[in-house]
């Protein structure tokens, strides 16, 4: 979790038992990536995106608590699993998480 202090500096009087861990949210975006770096980076079926796709998951004041780079083809309900199995560890007080609408290709 220092990468998260890196990028984000939590503001003053922020506390790790405080009230905004309770509530989550998780988000992706597609990104297009070159085609000769890396391995085959798929191709997202909801916007036809070729590349890689970034999971992130936020509390409610927006702070960054865990991400996720995988292939634009896999579905955001998978990648839930990989990114929050660690911070249901971590943060305990996780009570609620919020997803944005899955759609699966095919």
């Amino acid at each position: 979790m220092g990468f998260d202090l890196a990028i984000n500096p939590r503001p003053s009087g922020y506390r790790s038992s405080s009230r905004s861990q309770r509530l989550t949210s998780i988000d992706s975006q597609s990104v297009r990536t070159s085609e000769k770096k890396g391995p085959d980076p798929g191709i997202d079926g909801h916007k036809w995106v070729k590349g890689r796709k970034r999971h992130i998951v936020v509390d409610i004041l927006g702070l960054v608590l865990n991400c996720f780079v995988s292939a634009a083809n896999v579905v955001v309900i998978k990648a839930a699993v990989v990114v929050l199995d660690p911070l249901l560890e971590a943060y305990v007080r996780i009570e609620k998480v919020l997803l944005t609408r899955c759609i699966k290709a095919g």
